[in-house]
């Protein structure tokens, strides 16, 4: 009988957000109700399984529960997935559209990408899963939207629309600033066994998010310049990248090195800048040359 109720319980936590402590509390909580519901329905006759079960039923659907129980605890998370997602939609549109209509020319493929993680962002507001993997998936989905945006800012800034470009640049803008603050807040999260976010890695990611906004920025700037010059992609462009990447691996290693000795490298972020700086001044020098 404990076994049945103590996996019920254990689906209906596994979906929230928050530290262990606080999952147990609530587990510990709901396990209380469900064992009183259970021996009411025994007192009526009904075998220990059966009366279980009946509990179970009473209290509800465990996907349903997890959900009501998430947006409680984070009342503004799910909404605003729902309206970056809208946001996120309706802007990929309207680009499109004007450069379709004003240029005669419009990237299909750009308008798939966002379309596809627009469609994903909404079913990460709506679904119902593990928060391990919710944020797992969150954060990477996030970063691609993000990296998505700051090359729709380029084609917004193309347009010479007057009021139309003013109004994709704000959209545009906005779905940057929206999505940099939901990766904020879902890095932010306890991992699965932390009973809270420590303070060092909290610096970790604030650091490494920020000095990634940043690298991001600069690699689109080299291949938006890149176009310029030579008309089409070139895979010698995958070379404007090469900070995003060391970027990504150092975050990750600074995470490691934070787990095993509970150490920050301060300096590691400003490496891929660095890498940034030196592309620069080569393509200065070249173009000097």
């Amino acid at each position: 009988m404990m076994k049945l109720l103590e996996n019920y319980v254990e689906k209906i936590v596994a979906g929230i957000d928050g530290t262990p402590e606080d999952k147990a509390d609530m587990a510990e909580e709901m396990l209380v109700h469900l064992e009183l519901l259970t021996e009411e329905y025994i007192e009526k006759g009904l075998s220990e399984q059966e009366a279980a079960k009946m509990a179970i039923k009473q209290f509800g659907d465990d996907e349903k529960i997890g959900r009501e129980m998430q947006q409680v605890l984070y009342p503004y998370r799910k909404q605003l997935f729902i309206f970056l997602a809208i946001l996120s939609l309706f802007s990929s549109s309207g680009l499109y559209l004007a450069h379709l209509l004003m240029k005669g020319d419009a990237e299909y493929d750009w308008l798939f990408v966002s379309i596809s993680l627009g469609t994903v962002l909404l079913v990460l507001a709506f679904s119902h899963f593990r928060s391990t993997l919710r944020k797992r998936w969150s954060i990477v989905v996030l970063v691609f939207h993000l990296l998505l945006w700051s090359y729709g800012l380029l084609g917004a800034a193309n347009l010479s629309g007057g009021l139309i470009e003013s109004i994709l640049l704000l959209l545009t803008w906005l779905n940057l600033i929206f999505t940099a603050i939901l990766l904020y807040q879902t890095a932010l999260l306890p991992g699965a066994q932390e009973t809270k976010v420590p303070a060092g890695k909290k610096v970790i990611h604030i650091l490494y998010i920020t000095t990634g906004l940043i690298i991001c920025a600069a690699c689109l700037f080299f291949i938006y310049g890149g176009l310029v010059m030579i008309g089409k992609l070139h895979f010698m462009m995958l070379i404007f990248i090469t900070p995003l990447i060391i970027w990504g691996a150092l975050y990750r290693l600074q995470l490691v090195q934070w787990e095993k000795q509970q150490k920050i490298v301060l300096w590691t972020p400003l490496f891929p800048i660095l890498v940034s700086l030196v592309i620069v001044g080569y393509l200065l020098l070249s173009f000097l040359a």
